[in-house]
This record gives structure tokens, sequence and C-alpha cells, in this order.
């Protein structure tokens, strides 16, 4: 969903023109990133419904076995590994 960074881009626009502020930018991004996992989710379950040649990754097909135990469901880096000791 591409259209989703759009609304990214515009709080991150209020947040440094100071029409809002750091805690109020924080509240809506956390909410922002909550519904695009949302939509994403219903998205991947919705295409599973359809024919194999209809969606739009076909070849694409999950195996859950390889899921590890650190995947972070958020969709986003853990801050912990972005840090340089």
């Amino acid at each position: 969903m591409e259209e989703s960074n759009y609304l990214d881009v515009h709080l991150n626009i209020a947040r440094m023109k100071r029409y809002i502020d750091l805690e109020c930018y924080s509240q809506y991004r956390a909410r922002y990133k909550r519904c695009i996992r949302m939509l994403n989710g219903l998205e991947r379950k919705l295409e599973l419904k359809l024919p194999n040649h209809e969606r739009r990754w076909p070849s694409v097909k999950e195996d859950t076995a390889t899921y590890e135990t650190t995947f972070s469901p958020s969709g986003y880096p853990d801050i912990s590994d972005l840090l340089i000791d």
C-alpha cells in the first residue's frame, strides 16, 4: 500500500513545522502504524480467497515453519538492534 506513506509524510511535515508537538506526533504515528498493519493483514487474508491466477503475487507462498521467535510483529526493527555499543 504505497498510498499509506502519504499520511506519514504529512504527519512529519506537521511536526517539523510545529503544528503538532512530539507527543501528539508519536500518538498519531502509533495509531497510524497500527491501522496500516491491520489493513495489510486484511489485504493478505482476502487475497488468499482468490484463485492463484488472480493473486497479485501468485508465486509467493508462506511457509510458517521458517518464522523465528525474534520476529517483531510491528513490522519495524527493534530499536535495540539499531544501537551501536
